[in-house]
């Protein structure tokens, strides 16, 4: 939750403040918020729940590069002094944006009391599951559509449908399909390797 401070017309109770609403609660200067409630089977909302608690910390629109190492990050409310963008050097950007990535198999999720995954009564508050066939997984075409808009069957050229024959793993076969689409089938040559780069490119030297 984010940090706030309690009203003046809200008087702690033993340390806790308790809001004009039923779901919220107020902690040690840290707010609880669970007026969203989603059925367990509703999975239009629940996908959007997942959107919104999964999203990017800067919105994309918002970013701006304003040449080869500066990038412009448009504020959600101007500042006091009226400032709309803060801009900062790429690297700069990249490493703060990096402290916010969690570490490998960090478990970001943590539920407590009932809904502890040891609670004693978590049987009795959760929903049991419908008893229906799985569904098979979608098919990764579905799923390029689905999360990035991408019609991956659709022909760039006449705007038809494609349909899917099979894999190609031999490398004979992988090398007529590229000859006959015209593309490169032979690797491209290895770029030579470089040495270190010289000091003062990375340092700050007059």
């Amino acid at each position: 939750g984010a940090q706030a401070h309690a009203p003046d017309d809200l008087e702690p109770q033993g340390g806790q403040v308790h809001l004009p609403t039923r779901r919220k609660a107020r902690l040690d200067g840290f707010d609880l918020d669970a007026e969203v409630c989603v059925n367990a089977h509703d999975r239009p909302r629940l996908e959007a729940l997942g959107r919104y608690v999964l999203r990017p910390p800067i919105a994309l629109d918002r970013l701006k590069l304003l040449g080869p190492d500066l990038v412009a990050i448009e504020l959600e409310r101007p500042w006091p002094g009226g400032a709309t963008h803060v801009s900062t050097s790429v690297r700069t950007f990249l490493t703060r944006l990096a402290a916010l990535v969690p570490g490998p198999r960090a478990n970001t999720t943590l539920y407590y009391g009932v809904l502890a995954s040891h609670a004693k009564h978590r049987r009795a508050v959760l929903p049991e599951p419908p008893d229906r066939p799985r569904a098979h997984d979608a098919t990764w075409a579905a799923l390029m559509r689905h999360s990035f808009g991408l019609d991956v069957l659709r022909c760039r050229i006449c705007r038809g449908r494609m349909r899917f024959t099979h894999v190609v793993f031999a490398p004979t076969g992988v090398r007529r399909l590229l000859v006959h689409l015209r593309c490169f089938s032979d690797p491209l040559p290895i770029a030579p390797s470089r040495g270190p780069p010289d000091a003062h490119d990375t340092l700050d030297f007059p």
